[in-house]
């Protein structure tokens, strides 16, 4: 039997898992990502990595079958500096969401922001590859010469193979990435006194980099991934033709596919982001930055007694419109400001809502910030293909595909991330029939049709929810 490892590095748990090539999934094994503060910020500490890794693998050691590759995937925007000569980390692994890089971002002016839009599709953010790195050349004692900048799967496949490789979904966020060419931007890095030499060779996503040099993995072949939300859309992707990826977690992520093509002016007043996707496409990206965490703060904060998971179910049932509208913005607002100070809020409390209504309200706010995000797109009643701790509750299901008037799919294989990466590596090493049969293996869950009623019922409290939310922009940017 020929079996598949993948590993994913996540902002939570780090994750390994053993998968047969028909897609089932035979072990998992994960550990918390161990962070810790370093005074200025969060770190991920490179050594603590390494030995997390090597002890994921030894738990899936000894293994059923021949091991036909292995994969890498994870967050994109982490990283970390390291000594171009003595190949060994010189920094921590700054994580994504660490904000000690936010004065070099402010130094962009807004001008400068539209003009790297059109260039790199991403806006701008202190989360990039370019402002992690210049930040750590500028409180270390090392020439940029000495250096290179490694994301946090480049680094994990560095420790596999003793190889250095990045792809472009990783290339893409440093920052410095020209959609156009497919290639680091001289005239960008030179702004950093840095060249493309500063970093790691860009291989298409999926492809192979070296033999595994650990123990008991010797001579299996290791590849690199794409950034997590692409493998997941990936192998979603060819599970279910045509649908828009929806990653549910603690915040809420939509990816969909089509054909590369220069960026518009439509395309930056969407409040998208863009970036390249295997099969030489591009992907759009939106996200709720608060989505699950919007529940799970209700859940723990908002009750004077938290409420269990199964409570929660029983009420999140679906039913006529709250008339309540939530902003779900508690980290601030992602697509289409991404604006982290933009707030949160209640409208329309009355006297007689209940805190069931209030929970309800929350999801219905989730789901009509969705529904606003997706509208440009004209996607008619487009399929959520939906992942994610989420995807548990029936009700909260429901009340997404009523409000967006869309069919939501979800899957029993929970890891999207690791089978995406694993399908996205068969397609570009070994062969696309492997892909293929890979994906098949993974098998859909509850499938939520809108009530079209419902649907009638929540679209004039939709229409309320984007005239409060055009207000509420308005009020916030001209204060």
């Amino acid at each position: 039997m020929d079996v598949y490892v993948g590993i994913d590095f996540g902002t939570t748990n780090l994750k390994a898992g053993l998968f047969t090539d028909d897609g089932r999934q035979l072990r998992l094994e994960r550990v918390p990502t161990p962070a810790r503060q370093d005074g200025v910020g969060c770190i991920y500490d490179a050594a603590e990595i390494d030995a997390a890794v090597r002890r994921l693998l030894d738990s899936l050691l000894p293994t059923e079958g021949r091991v036909r590759g292995m994969v890498v995937t994870g967050m994109a925007e982490a990283g970390l500096m390291l000594d171009a000569v003595h190949r060994e980390p010189l920094t921590p692994i700054l994580p994504w969401f660490d904000r000690r890089t936010a004065q070099l971002a402010a130094a962009i002016s807004p001008q400068e922001e539209q003009e790297r839009f059109f260039r790199t599709g991403l806006r701008n953010s202190f989360k990039y590859g370019i402002y992690k790195y210049r930040w750590c050349l500028d409180h270390c004692n090392f020439a940029p010469g000495d250096t290179r900048w490694l994301s946090a799967v480049d680094y994990l496949v560095f420790l596999l193979t003793g190889e250095v490789a990045t792809d472009p979904t990783f290339a893409a966020r440093t920052y410095c990435y020209d959609l156009s060419t497919g290639d680091y931007e001289p005239a960008w890095l030179a702004r950093y006194d840095l060249t493309a030499a500063n970093f790691s060779p860009i291989l298409p996503s999926g492809s192979y980099v070296g033999d595994c040099r650990l123990p008991g993995w010797e001579h299996v072949p290791v590849h690199i991934g794409a950034h997590d939300h692409i493998c997941a859309a990936f192998g979603m992707g060819l599970k279910e033709q045509g649908g828009i990826s929806n990653s549910c977690g603690t915040a809420e992520t939509f990816v969909g596919v089509r054909e590369a093509r220069p960026l518009d002016r439509k395309d930056y007043e969407n409040g998208y982001v863009f970036g390249p996707f295997p099969g030489e496409k591009q992907f759009w990206m939106a996200n709720i930055s608060a989505s699950g965490l919007c529940v799970e703060w209700f859940r723990k904060k908002l009750q004077l007694q938290e409420l269990d998971y199964g409570e929660v179910t029983r009420l999140l049932e679906p039913g006529e419109p709250t008339g309540i509208l939530f902003l779900p913005a508690l980290t601030g607002m992602g697509t289409p400001l991404f604006n982290p100070d933009f707030p949160g809020a209640f409208l329309g409390l009355r006297q007689e809502h209940d805190g069931a209504a209030m929970l309800r309200a929350v999801v219905e706010g989730v789901a009509y910030q969705g529904r606003m995000i997706l509208e440009p797109l004209h996607l008619g009643h487009a399929t959520l293909l939906s992942v994610g701790g989420a995807t548990d509750s029936s009700g909260w299901m429901q009340h997404k595909a009523d409000i967006l008037g869309a069919t939501v799919k979800t899957f029993r294989q929970k890891e999207a991330t690791l089978t995406g990466a694993i399908a996205l590596m068969c397609a570009q090493s070994l062969e696309p029939a492997a892909a293929e049969v890979f994906a098949r293996g993974t098998q859909l869950g509850a499938v939520y049709l809108p009530d079209m009623a419902r649907h009638q019922a929540y679209e004039p409290w939709y229409r309320q929810y984007c005239q409060w939310y055009k207000l509420f922009r308005t009020q916030l940017e001209t204060r």
